[in-house]
């Protein structure tokens, strides 16, 4: 496997875990969670890498807004801080 393709995963795999971190912090009564998802120095990667990340987090939290998604179900709001021009 190259190198390229196992960072893809190791991203997939921290993405896909934020919908269970959310489900677990609101069993465990959490309700306000600060999630550190993208720093600019991430921009600095390969254009490929970017892109994946850019692509991974948008279809991760696409899915968790979707009607009858995590958000909507369990009735959570979100804010993303941080300069939203940076990304596509």
């Amino acid at each position: 496997m190259s190198k390229q393709k196992e960072k893809h995963l190791g991203h997939s795999d921290g993405l896909n875990k934020l919908e269970e971190t959310i489900l677990w912090c609101k069993e465990l009564g959490i309700f306000e969670l600060t999630v550190f998802a993208l720093s600019k120095e991430n921009l600095q990667r390969a254009p490929i890498e970017v892109n994946t990340l850019m692509n991974l987090c948008r279809d991760n939290f696409a899915k968790l807004a979707a009607p009858g998604g995590v958000f909507e179900k369990e009735k959570i709001s979100i804010r993303i801080l941080g300069d939203l021009s940076l990304l596509p």
